[in-house]
C-alpha cells in the first residue's frame, strides 16, 4: 500500500483549492472575491460592456518554422462613457501577456472615481 502526504492551498477569499503555492498567489491576485480587486466601474452607469474585434498577432510553427499571421477575434470589453475610455478587469489582466495589443488604449478598472453612479 502506498501512501502521501500533500499540501493543499485554499484560496482566503473561495472555496477554490490548488495543490501549487505559486498558482494559488495567481489565482488571489485575481480573486473576484478579494477586496483588493474590487472594481467600482462594474456597478456604474457609465460603464458599458461591449464586443470588440481586435487584430491579433499569432505565432504559428516551432522556432524554426514559425508562420507570423494577424487574426481577428472578438472581445469583450468595458468603455467608460464618462472619461471616454475602455477599461479592463482584474480578471482580464491575465491575458495583458498574451495580447498586448488589446490592452493598448485601456486602464485599469478604477477602485475610486469622482464620477461614479450607482446602475438601477
Amino acid at each position: 500500500m502506498k501512501s502521501r502526504v500533500v499540501t493543499q492551498f485554499s484560496c482566503d477569499f473561495c472555496s477554490k483549492k490548488l495543490f501549487q503555492k505559486a498558482a494559488m498567489q495567481k489565482h488571489e491576485d485575481s480573486c473576484t472575491l478579494n477586496p483588493e480587486n474590487a472594481a467600482l466601474c462594474l456597478g456604474c452607469a457609465f460603464c458599458k460592456k461591449e464586443e470588440r474585434e481586435f487584430h491579433i498577432d499569432i505565432i504559428r510553427g516551432s522556432e524554426a518554422g514559425a508562420i507570423f499571421d494577424t487574426e481577428e477575434r472578438k472581445f469583450n470589453v468595458y468603455y467608460c462613457s464618462k472619461i471616454k475610455k475602455m477599461v479592463y478587469s482584474i480578471k482580464a489582466k491575465r491575458l495583458l501577456d498574451k495580447y498586448p495589443s488589446v490592452f493598448e488604449e485601456q486602464i485599469p478598472m478604477l477602485k475610486k472615481c469622482k464620477h461614479f453612479e450607482v446602475t438601477y
